[in-house]
């Protein structure tokens, strides 16, 4: 799951406009970009704000044709959003907001036997709220020195990318719809950029990987792509499918005074985001949802989905591509709870800080395992249902200056104690690092993180290129090579192959000691269930079952919601929360 925009902030050593950065799609069509160079000083074309479709509100999108001399020299506008994921004040971005952003190598389009440079098309993350082609990565200088091209692009987002109401002719997955329409421009287009449209690696990281796994169960996105990359992300996760949008919907129009579908179209874009930001907490605590993908009826006129991520991987195959995928080693450990690195912050009571802040540390374990075990989960259906081409699985465990959640985000907050890489931090060894100038400023200080780096871009470029980001001093076995013997590679200084589950490390060596709530008084024990029980998915059942083992009883329902006790621990405090309990409130 993604979490906060970025701006333009990189190292630009070079810019000029240049005639070999001009994309001639006919006589009467072309695209104007910039010349740059990477840190290496290597030139490369650079079009940013390239539109790739046009989209009426709450309708599919229309591929856009190049006409006239289009200008590719800056960004275009992001979707509709918030501006910060945890501490959202104002909206941006513009309805108007289709772009894609497309670095390429320089070349000689007269050389004999080019015959196009490898795609690598990536889709962000944030939620399904909030991102844009320019979130989380800037640019991708190394990868595009190792004559790949990188694009990445937006896609409608929030409300207004994923609101499903079928009654007012609101048939959902817009962003989706989004992401289809760019690999179809992509595929029609890419040509004129120098690209090979049969050689086409789609990566998406957490929203994004969910993203990438509904396209290869999708029969419309079929042909768009050769490959795929998951990284950090599967549709089988919690945030990444709504079972009842509908009833959501409606329960949203009610709170807002929505009546028709001409209400909807007659209100301001911003009043969207803004509205389901100020009372976001009360719907995705009342109704366990957002707007998300959801199932489309098979007589819309053009659904992109009819099933749910569960029915897909039992009852079909997905696309038989190679695949790359992975998960950092903590993943949301600090991201999904980030007051937590500052426990003084916590809104408990002194006499219960310590003990409920060493518990709740223990406790995150619980959401990571639980995370990975639907990632891997996805992986192993594939495999059942028939999977043929080689999986590269991996786990990335680097603890380095170039990982931006845990470096730039938590900044000082961050615990020293936390070894290894959290959710997102794996892009920054992937793209350009969000630090670069600094970098290579002192590149003493950084040798580690750059040799990561080095090593990470050469094994996504091997993959993009044929197929296995095998390294010539690396052999890296697929996931799915041997029936009863699953491998994947760990990415840290060093590089290893390790077999077995990535489930290993987490659950059943840790939490025993996680669930012993033998050091808290009872005040403490209530408290802290009430926080904790209604942990969703794969985990809910071992909570219950460690729990009721102690004389607390069974873990409180509150109608089954994800975060329902989070939310309330953080706005109320343990005392209330307990009196609560007590009379039977909750």
């Amino acid at each position: 799951m993604m979490f906060m925009l970025v701006g333009s902030s990189l190292l630009i050593l070079a810019v000029s406009v240049d005639s070999r950065c001009v994309v001639t799609f006919s006589e009467r069509s072309s695209g104007i970009g910039v010349q740059i160079t990477t840190f290496n000083n290597v030139r490369y074309c650079e079009y940013r704000g390239v539109r790739y479709a046009t989209a009426a509100r709450f309708e599919d999108p229309v591929l856009h044709n190049p006409n006239g001399q289009e200008q590719y020299k800056r960004e275009g506008s992001s979707c509709p959003q918030m501006n910060e994921f945890y501490h959202q004040q104002t909206t941006s971005g513009d309805e108007d907001c289709l772009f894609m952003n497309v670095f390429v190598p320089q070349f000689d389009r007269k050389k004999a036997g080019f015959g196009g440079f490898p795609v690598l098309v990536f889709i962000h993350g944030g939620s399904f709220q909030i991102g844009s082609a320019s979130f989380e990565f800037d640019r991708a200088d190394l990868l595009i020195e190792k004559q790949i091209i990188v694009i990445s692009i937006n896609y409608r987002l929030d409300v207004l990318g994923f609101l499903h109401y079928p009654l007012f002719n609101i048939t959902g997955n817009y962003g989706l719809k989004d992401q289809q329409a760019a690999l179809k421009w992509i595929n029609r287009y890419i040509k004129f950029f120098g690209g090979d449209p049969n050689k086409v690696t789609l990566m998406g990281q957490s929203a994004g990987a969910a993203s990438v796994s509904y396209h290869l169960y999708s029969d419309r996105s079929r042909g768009l792509f050769q490959q795929a990359a998951l990284l950090s992300g599967s549709f089988l996760a919690d945030w990444a499918y709504t079972y009842r949008p509908e009833h959501f919907a409606e329960e949203y129009f009610k709170h807002f005074g929505f009546n028709s579908r001409q209400q909807l179209l007659d209100r301001n874009a911003s009043d969207f985001i803004e509205l389901n930001y100020w009372q976001g907490a009360y719907f995705f605590n009342r109704y366990n949802t957002w707007p998300l993908p959801t199932a489309e009826s098979d007589d819309d006129p053009s659904p992109f989905l009819t099933a749910s991520p569960q029915e897909l991987i039992i009852r079909k195959q997905a696309l038989d591509v190679p695949l790359l995928v992975g998960i950092t080693i903590h993943e949301f450990e600090l991201v999904r709870f980030p007051l937590h690195t500052d426990h003084d912050r916590l809104n408990i009571p002194n006499r219960w800080n310590n003990n409920v802040w060493s518990q709740l540390r223990k406790f995150t374990e619980v959401n990571v395992e639980q995370f990975v075990e639907k990632v891997e989960h996805t992986w192993d259906q594939m495999i059942a249902r028939g999977h043929s081409a080689p999986i590269f699985a991996f786990r990335f465990d680097f603890d380095g200056k170039f990982g931006r959640y845990k470096n730039d985000r938590l900044g000082r907050r961050l615990r020293s104690q936390h070894y290894g890489a959290i959710h997102g931090d794996d892009l920054g060894y992937i793209f350009t690092p969000y630090c670069v100038e600094e970098a290579l400023a002192s590149r003493a200080d950084f040798q580690k993180e750059w040799a990561v780096h080095d090593r990470m871009t050469e094994m996504v470029a091997n993959f993009v290129k044929h197929g296995n980001p095998s390294l010539q001093e690396f052999e890296w076995k697929p996931y799915n090579a041997e029936p009863n013997q699953k491998q994947y590679a760990v990415i840290d200084e060093i590089m290893e192959m390790k077999s077995g589950s990535l489930l290993e490390h987490h659950l059943y060596s840790f939490c025993r000691a996680a669930y012993d709530f033998s050091a808290l008084q009872d005040a403490d024990a209530v408290g802290l269930k009430l926080y904790l029980c209604n942990s969703s998915g794969a985990s809910k059942w071992r909570l219950r079952r460690y729990i009721s083992r102690k004389e607390y009883g069974s873990c409180p329902q509150l109608n089954d919601m994800n975060y329902a006790t989070q939310t309330l621990w953080k706005s109320v405090g343990g005392e209330i929360l307990l009196e609560r309990f007590q009379r039977g409130a909750i």
